[in-house]
């Protein structure tokens, strides 16, 4: 269909134009759409590979987030803190709750160690950790900066002090998070502050006024290999394993350089902590981060 319509319209403004031209323009047209819409089908093969292959954990991670809510929402009900430590991990890009369950099996154990009362949360970010790429088609990044908020008052109303750890786009969240409400701790595992030079590009382009036509053009891309790796970890046995997304949507990868933008207040946080590691290809430089931490960190920290 699209080949129809794209042939269609050029035949009628070759013919306007240079009648002598027309046929050459259509034939044009016709393979430009051909290729667009082998890429799309590609595109949406590669999300339904994805989807399918991920699925129980998917579903799992959507369960695993509902009852992190309610036992948050229960415990917030007594009349003070219960534990003496709580701790929120925001997921990054693309990752369900799942993904951070063994973090918070070595912050468990950390705790028993101390004897000492532990509450974390990893609440699902919208738009991830489910079975089809509709919601996150649609997902904006303020309702990743909503959702964490929420989850955050929760663990205030539960825990004596708080502690907010970030993984990469996870960590901007986090950032927009400590510009609203006060943090103990704020921790930034892998910073996507600033984006790694190879999506330098990307970046101006996908937010640039074309980029509205990228995202209606091709919905859905296949995700890029770093280094030769399929998924962002060094883990191999990850790689045939675990979880990660082979296609992403282009609105959300949309939003994600959105809200790298979006910082523009001083971070109400007692303790700023950024980590990365060495083979992180897929976020700025340690240096890169560090710059854009100092412009919003408390002059103190």
């Amino acid at each position: 269909m699209e080949a129809v319509w794209a042939s269609a319209t050029a035949f009628v403004l070759g013919t306007c134009l240079d009648a002598s031209r027309a046929p050459t323009i259509s034939a044009l047209a016709i393979g430009l759409a051909s290729l667009l819409w082998l890429q799309r089908r590609r595109c949406r093969a590669a999300e339904e590979s994805s989807i399918a292959r991920i699925d129980g954990l998917a579903c799992g991670a959507r369960d695993d987030a509902l009852q992190v809510h309610d036992a948050g929402l229960a415990l917030a009900g007594g009349s003070g803190p219960r534990y003496q430590r709580g701790i929120l991990l925001i997921t990054g890009f693309a990752d369900p709750p799942a993904d951070v369950a063994e973090l918070g099996s070595a912050f468990d154990r950390q705790a028993a160690e101390r004897s000492e009362t532990l509450l974390w949360l990893a609440p699902r970010m919208p738009g991830w950790g489910r079975t089809n790429f509709t919601e996150a088609e649609k997902v904006s990044w303020r309702e990743w900066v909503l959702e964490a908020l929420n989850a955050y008052r929760m663990l205030q109303r539960c825990c004596e002090s708080s502690t907010v750890v970030g993984i990469s786009t996870g960590s901007i969240v986090a950032a927009l998070l400590a510009e609203r409400v006060p943090i103990d701790k704020l921790v930034m595992l892998g910073p996507n502050l600033a984006p790694c030079r190879d999506d330098e590009t990307i970046k101006r382009l996908i937010l640039s006024p074309l980029g509205a036509c990228l995202v209606l053009l091709l919905p859905v891309v296949v995700k890029k290999k770093r280094n030769g790796r399929p998924s962002d970890t060094m883990n191999s046995q990850h790689w045939t394993s675990g979880y990660y997304h082979t296609a992403l949507p282009m609105a959300a990868i949309r939003e994600m350089f959105r809200v790298q933008d979006q910082l523009s207040k001083t971070w109400k946080a007692r303790q700023v902590l950024l980590v990365r590691g060495m083979e992180d290809g897929t976020t700025g430089s340690l240096q890169e981060n560090l710059a854009v931490a100092r412009r919003y960190a408390p002059p103190e920290v």
